[in-house]
């Protein structure tokens, strides 16, 4: 919510966001961008849906038609149509910046852009890779590997893993084990940085909001 009011530009009057269908995920994150916006004020949220897996530009062009200054992909599960999508939004508003969700951080994603790419941003747990030589350094290693760039989903299930080789090394032999670890402290260190737990145990991150372009790869 912070870094979505922080990154929001200044001015702009009406933001469309085209959702795909998930209600466990995307009621929460609409409450909680539609929150940031009115804490700013002069904002009008017109919300449009359609199932991003089956996107086509002749019959969803409608949706992107009309007044708008900015444009939210609500959309996760590293979607490549919000590649096409941003595009169709960039060729009817070349002006317009783009947000996009932390699942929409992938390279099938993020490389699907085409010119669009200038004007979106992508919001993360994770800063961008050339920030965080850690992180580069594992994606590069990943890559040499298994011969492809992972999405954001990577870099989270090789700190879980990290976390619970701790918990084991620790003593932990059941789940009850491995929770009581993980909240005996608010913080652990892993290769890919520190993760910071809450006293209900679920994990605290700022959020990260940067030009797609600087993720976006050769």
């Amino acid at each position: 919510k912070d870094g979505i009011r922080d990154h929001c530009v200044t001015g702009v009057q009406t933001c469309a966001l085209p959702i795909s269908v998930n209600p466990a995920y995307n009621n929460s994150a609409l409450r909680a961008f539609c929150s940031a916006l009115n804490e700013r004020g002069g904002w009008d949220v017109e919300v449009r849906h359609l199932r991003v897996s089956g996107f086509s530009p002749g019959r969803d062009r409608s949706l992107m038609e009309g007044d708008f200054d900015a444009l939210f992909v609500l959309a996760g599960l590293f979607q490549p149509a919000i590649g096409p999508i941003s595009q169709l939004f960039h060729q009817l508003h070349p002006k317009a910046p783009i947000l996009l969700t932390p699942w929409a951080r992938s390279p099938m994603v993020l490389g699907g852009l085409g010119p669009s790419a200038a004007s979106t941003l992508v919001a993360s747990p994770y800063p961008p890779q050339d920030a965080e030589p850690e992180l580069k350094a594992y994606l590069q290693r990943f890559q040499r590997r298994f011969g492809f760039q992972p999405n954001a989903l990577a870099i989270s299930s090789r700190q879980a893993i990290e976390l619970l080789d701790q918990a084991l090394a620790n003593g932990a032999q059941t789940p009850a084990d491995v929770k009581r670890y993980l909240l005996s402290r608010r913080s652990h260190r892993t290769s890919l940085g520190t993760v910071h737990f809450n006293a209900y145990g679920d994990r605290t991150v700022p959020l990260h909001v940067f030009p797609a372009t600087q993720e976006q790869r050769p």
